[in-house]
Protein backbone atom coordinates (compact mmCIF):
# COMPACT_ATOMS: atom_id res chain seq x y z
CA UNK A 1 0.00 0.00 0.00
CA UNK A 2 2.99 2.49 0.92
CA UNK A 3 4.75 1.58 -2.24
CA UNK A 4 1.38 2.13 -4.46
CA UNK A 5 1.15 5.56 -2.91
CA UNK A 6 5.12 6.10 -3.25
CA UNK A 7 4.12 5.26 -6.85
CA UNK A 8 1.41 7.02 -7.44
CA UNK A 9 3.14 9.99 -6.34
CA UNK A 10 5.88 10.09 -8.56
CA UNK A 11 3.87 9.56 -11.53
CA UNK A 12 1.67 12.37 -10.61
CA UNK A 13 5.09 15.08 -9.85
CA UNK A 14 6.30 13.67 -13.13
CA UNK A 15 3.16 14.61 -15.09
CA UNK A 16 3.00 17.87 -13.84
CA UNK A 17 6.16 18.71 -14.55
CA UNK A 18 6.06 17.82 -17.75
CA UNK A 19 3.15 19.34 -18.03
CA UNK A 20 4.47 22.37 -16.97
CA UNK A 21 7.75 22.26 -19.14
CA UNK A 22 5.24 21.77 -22.23
CA UNK A 23 3.33 24.84 -21.30
CA UNK A 24 6.19 27.01 -20.80
CA UNK A 25 7.51 26.13 -24.19
CA UNK A 26 3.92 26.15 -26.14
CA UNK A 27 3.72 29.52 -24.45
CA UNK A 28 7.39 31.01 -25.78
CA UNK A 29 5.56 31.04 -29.35
CA UNK A 30 5.95 29.08 -32.22
CA UNK A 31 8.89 26.68 -33.04
CA UNK A 32 11.28 28.22 -35.62
CA UNK A 33 11.61 26.53 -39.27
CA UNK A 34 14.97 27.48 -39.94
CA UNK A 35 18.33 27.86 -37.73
CA UNK A 36 21.50 29.22 -38.53
CA UNK A 37 24.72 28.77 -36.63
CA UNK A 38 27.77 31.16 -36.65
CA UNK A 39 30.78 29.50 -36.42
CA UNK A 40 32.38 32.28 -34.67
CA UNK A 41 35.21 31.54 -32.22
CA UNK A 42 37.13 28.39 -33.44
CA UNK A 43 40.56 29.92 -33.88
CA UNK A 44 40.05 31.78 -30.08
CA UNK A 45 39.24 28.23 -29.25
CA UNK A 46 42.05 26.66 -30.22
CA UNK A 47 44.77 29.40 -29.34
CA UNK A 48 43.00 29.43 -25.37
CA UNK A 49 43.48 25.47 -25.46
CA UNK A 50 46.82 25.74 -27.01
CA UNK A 51 45.90 23.90 -30.50
CA UNK A 52 46.78 24.44 -34.12
CA UNK A 53 44.30 26.73 -36.00
CA UNK A 54 43.57 24.07 -38.11
CA UNK A 55 42.29 21.58 -35.18
CA UNK A 56 40.08 24.49 -33.72
CA UNK A 57 38.50 24.31 -36.65
CA UNK A 58 38.04 20.64 -37.21
CA UNK A 59 36.79 20.76 -33.64
CA UNK A 60 34.13 23.83 -34.13
CA UNK A 61 32.80 21.05 -36.80
CA UNK A 62 32.25 18.17 -34.91
CA UNK A 63 30.34 20.26 -32.59
CA UNK A 64 28.42 21.38 -35.04
CA UNK A 65 27.81 17.63 -36.24
CA UNK A 66 26.80 16.74 -33.03
CA UNK A 67 23.78 19.46 -32.78
CA UNK A 68 23.14 17.93 -36.32
CA UNK A 69 22.93 14.79 -34.83
CA UNK A 70 20.30 15.83 -32.58
CA UNK A 71 18.38 17.30 -34.68
CA UNK A 72 14.92 15.56 -34.88
CA UNK A 73 12.47 18.38 -35.39
CA UNK A 74 10.83 17.74 -39.16
CA UNK A 75 10.54 20.84 -41.49
CA UNK A 76 13.38 22.46 -39.73
CA UNK A 77 16.03 23.20 -41.71
CA UNK A 78 19.67 24.38 -40.26
CA UNK A 79 22.62 25.91 -41.78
Amino acid sequence: MLLRRGWNWLQDKITSKARNFLLKILAAGPIPKHVAFVMDGNRRYARLNHKAIQEGHSDGFVALRRVRFWNHIEDCYIN
